[in-house]
């Protein structure tokens, strides 16, 4: 078990039905209660959610040990326990009000005319990934929130699915096999967004290589 960081309850925490904000394919989110900058992940136990946590917690540990700063994806903070088993704290994103902030697919469907704007965020996006070779296993457009600040704008985080599932971790060693797994996942949801809304043609990927043969 990993320590939790100062500030973070060390006695068991009772988890509610009405505390779940969310639900994932592996997860599920809670708010942390008495903290609205914070959340709980609880896996679950059916769909191999402990194991996909676990390698997430071990990421999260090779990140911190490289000096990979969290500026684009969520903080982890650290275990606790609860009425509901062990929960994983995560910073809760949210807009300057105080209110839960949206996905950027909802972001591009419910204001499209600010376009230019969303290829900014994914340019910003697709820097940090590629400059710290941070790898997603999971990269979609709703796996990404959009805190919004008192002016309107918004900075992109992503929340879920930060790491790899590899059958041979030693692959992930070699800069090149790892720029190319972000590339190919990032491309998938960059085709995926281009399909969808008309400003996506106008993106221009900067990292961008072509497969070498």
């Amino acid at each position: 078990m990993t320590d939790p960081e100062p500030g973070l309850s060390q006695s068991e925490i009772h988890l509610a039905a009405a505390d779940l904000i969310g639900e994932g394919s592996r997860r599920f989110c809670y708010r942390y209660p008495g903290n609205e900058h914070l959340c709980i992940k609880i896996p679950m136990a059916k769909k191999n959610g402990f194991k996909q946590q676990n390698r997430e917690v071990r990421y999260y540990q090779k990140l911190k040990k490289r000096g990979v700063p969290t500026e684009r994806i969520t903080h982890y903070h650290g275990q606790v326990d609860t009425n509901l088993g062990t929960g994983y704290v995560y910073d809760a994103i949210r807009d300057f009000d105080g209110s839960p902030s949206l996905q950027l697919i909802d972001y591009m469907r419910q204001q499209p005319e600010r376009g230019a704007e969303y290829l900014a965020i994914l340019g910003q996006l697709e820097d940090y990934l590629f400059r710290y070779r941070v790898i997603i296993y999971d990269l979609s457009a709703w796996n990404i929130l959009c805190r919004r600040d008192e002016n309107d704008a918004l900075e992109p985080f992503i929340i879920d699915g930060v790491g790899d599932i590899v059958a041979i971790p030693v692959f992930n060693l070699s800069d090149r096999l790892v720029r190319q797994k972000i590339q190919r996942r990032w491309m998938r949801m960059i085709r995926y967004l281009t399909q969808n809304f008309d400003f996506m043609l106008d993106y221009q990927p900067s990292h961008y290589e072509a497969d070498r043969h």
